[in-house]
């Protein structure tokens, strides 16, 4: 199995604690957590002698690909990581699907935002592929009392319209969006190129380690050793961080699977 550790717990000035983390776990960063000085200043020390894989989480807190925009504007921003992902030969891209809907529930509205975001994505993916980018697709949804715009064969049918397009699963987002974490396995299989692997109490996004909330994790790795074996999981937690803890997750998530 392969591991990353996301920088969500590094935000600010502890990102430099990343450089710490053991070589062989890969990184993933939020590229609009800092700036272009940021992390030219930050990066080499993380990334050097690091035999784990590097990637990239997209804009996601003021871009959206289901809302009314400028489109140029949009790809732009979502562009602009990519110069850090080949200098440091990125394996994948993640964007959600779309953000947060602040609008009051209006199904009509809904099945525009889901057109919108799919065709902006369709889009995007035609643009990542001719700049030699891995794009992957990120299922959202933070909070049960919240709405969601892709239900389980709303992210399938992403994937029929674009059969090139790759996806990244998040364990945690699923559990609160009722998509079942198995039948995207299932259906998926290996164009899951990775997962974002964090627990909550099945009612709101907490980002707790593995084992700290309700989510079945002898039955993810099952589905992995099942139908995506070479997929990268990403640990994304919240918080303080925990070197050890990351550490101790990947062993326990490696001795599951022996079991």
């Amino acid at each position: 199995m392969k591991f990353s550790v996301s920088s969500l717990s590094f935000t600010g000035g502890k990102i430099k604690f990343m450089s710490d983390l053991p070589k062989n776990l890969g990184v993933e960063i939020f590229y609009e957590w800092g700036s272009e000085d940021y992390w030219n200043g930050i990066l080499p020390a993380i990334i050097e002698g690091r035999s784990g894989g590097f990637s990239i989480h997209g804009p996601m807190m003021f871009d959206d690909f289901s809302q009314p925009c400028d489109e140029e504007i949009l790809f732009s921003h979502m562009q602009a990581p990519f110069e850090l992902y080949h200098r440091y030969r990125g394996e994948f891209y993640v964007v959600h699907t779309n953000g947060g809907l602040s609008y009051p529930f209006n199904p009509i509205r809904e099945r525009e935002s889901r057109k919108l975001a799919m065709e902006r994505l369709e889009k995007f993916h035609r643009l990542c592929k001719r700049e030699g980018v891995n794009l992957v697709v990120e299922n959202v949804g933070w909070n049960r009392q919240k709405r969601f715009l892709f239900h389980q064969e709303d992210y399938f049918n992403l994937f029929r319209q674009i059969p090139d397009l790759k996806c990244l699963i998040d364990v945690g987002h699923a559990m609160l969006s009722d998509l079942s974490v198995s039948e995207m396995q299932k259906k998926l299989g290996k164009r899951i190129t990775a997962y974002h692997i964090h627990d909550n109490d099945g009612s709101r996004d907490l980002h707790l380690p593995i084992g700290e909330g309700i989510f079945d994790w002898k039955a993810f790795v099952l589905g992995i050793q099942a139908f995506t074996p070479d997929a990268e999981l990403v640990m994304e937690y919240e918080g303080m961080p925990q070197l050890e803890r990351y550490v101790a997750d990947s062993e326990k998530l490696e001795k599951i699977s022996k079991l």
